[in-house]
């Protein structure tokens, strides 16, 4: 809880810089569950 609230704080104070990253780490999140899908299906 204190973690998220800090990190959201950091966010809104400098949103511009940290939303790219936000953006890179999604992709690289669906990029990673779309390969275990894959992975299972091969298996």
């Amino acid at each position: 809880m204190i973690k998220q609230s800090v990190i959201l704080i950091l966010m809104v104070i400098d949103g511009t810089l940290a939303y790219p990253y936000i953006k890179i780490a999604f992709k690289l999140r669906i990029i990673q569950s779309l390969a275990q899908i894959l992975l299972r299906q091969n298996k």
